[in-house]
């Protein structure tokens, strides 16, 4: 039958070849590779929409909380100007009738 040779099978010239065989995994791992890289695009624009999402949600939150903060303070500032007036008010009624400090 002779030496073996690349891309030869020894028999009696029936059946596939080794670099058949080649051609056609270079072709399915090549439509493998494209559907892959189809269905990882394909993620990646996903993940860059919910990434979008979450930052316009993130920011919609972070100004809702600004605003939030800024109506608490305020209310605080009134309660605080209540108080001091409050107090500022027994403050004055007790010197009118407490005896003075000698």
């Amino acid at each position: 039958m002779g030496p073996e040779c690349y891309g030869r099978v020894r028999g009696y010239s029936v059946g596939v070849t080794p670099t058949q065989l080649s051609a056609v995994s270079r072709y399915t791992q090549d439509a493998r590779q494209g559907s892959s890289t189809a269905e990882v695009c394909s993620l990646k624009a996903e993940m860059a929409q919910i990434k979008q999402s979450y930052e316009a949600r993130i920011e919609e939150m972070s100004q809702s909380h600004r605003t939030d903060m800024e109506e608490l303070k305020q209310r605080q500032e009134l309660k605080i100007q209540s108080l001091q007036d409050q107090l500022d008010h027994i403050s004055s009624f007790l010197q009118r009738f407490a005896p003075p400090v000698t």
